[in-house]
């Protein structure tokens, strides 16, 4: 099956917000997806180590995304903390290379890890609709810190 780590749920929610505000701070992420910071700090580096984001230090520092990044795939930001060997199609994690025609689920697992990864691969941190419509964010709101930078 396809493990979703809040880890996973951090990095992709986080990239995505970041893509909208242009710019975002450690604090306001956290903030915004009520997580905790050390967490969320350990997933970021993590995604400015694999080179989608870029990060600032000091009281107006925070995160945007890397130059020339903006079309990353939702599944290599997955990938970049699931790594990637996350598909089974075996829920008793066997090491066959072969799907189990006896198997009670049928091709069930194969099914939801295709549509997961064609899901992953077709959207991308630039696909602002996504959490737009659902967080409602507003790049206007962050005028004054856009002015301290």
């Amino acid at each position: 099956m396809i493990p979703i780590s809040e880890a996973s749920a951090i990095a992709l929610h986080s990239a995505v917000y970041i893509s909208i505000k242009e710019f975002a701070s450690l604090k306001d992420i956290a903030e915004r997806f009520d997580v905790s910071s050390n967490h969320l700090s350990k997933v970021l580096q993590a995604l400015v180590k694999a080179g989608y984001l870029t990060s600032s230090k000091g009281p107006a520092g925070g995160f945007k995304i890397a130059e020339g990044k903006e079309n990353t795939s939702f599944l290599e930001i997955y990938e970049t903390i699931e790594g990637k060997n996350w598909q089974r199609s075996c829920l008793f994690h066997s090491k066959c290379d072969k799907y189990c025609s006896n198997c009670i689920m049928g091709d069930l697992v194969n099914d939801i890890n295709r549509k997961f990864k064609n899901y992953m691969e077709s959207h991308t941190i630039k696909d602002h609709y996504l959490l737009d419509k659902d967080f409602k964010i507003n790049k206007t709101d962050d005028k004054k810190s856009k002015q301290k930078r």
